[in-house]
């Protein structure tokens, strides 16, 4: 499982073509499993319904994002950024988690199973799943 050339072509573009493009495709369910996104700016960008699994997130920015319903099973997040976004309904089970900076961000209803917490920065309070 690879993923969508098109839909990573269309991300790498910037967050304002890929919402626009989002906002004209709302069936599609974009595909960027295993898509190498390190460091990426993903301010603002609608991820709804993404597959992001095992993809390498590493020190990406989520500001204001929104990942509802995104699957996020295997993805490298370790030194994301995730501030005032929505991963409410996510699956982020055995993702690496480890030390990102968390802030004011909904994690209602996600999966955390076998995620990897440690060294989390949490900021004005987020609460995670079953805390």
């Amino acid at each position: 499982m690879m993923a969508n050339e098109q839909h990573l072509a269309l991300l790498k573009q910037g967050v304002a073509v890929w919402n626009e493009w989002r906002q004209n495709n709302r069936e599609i369910e974009p595909d960027l499993s295993q898509a190498n996104l390190e460091s990426a700016n993903l301010e603002a960008a609608n991820l709804d319904a993404a597959n992001l699994t095992e993809a390498n997130l590493k020190g990406a920015y989520f500001i204001l994002s929104s990942l509802v319903k995104a699957t996020l099973e295997r993805a490298d997040l370790e030194g994301a950024y995730l501030i005032e976004s929505n991963f409410e309904g996510a699956n982020l089970r055995e993702a690496n988690l480890t030390g990102i900076f968390l802030e004011l961000s909904n994690f209602e209803g996600a999966n955390l199973e076998a995620a990897n917490l440690e060294k989390i920065v949490l900021r004005r309070g987020t609460p995670l799943p079953g805390e």
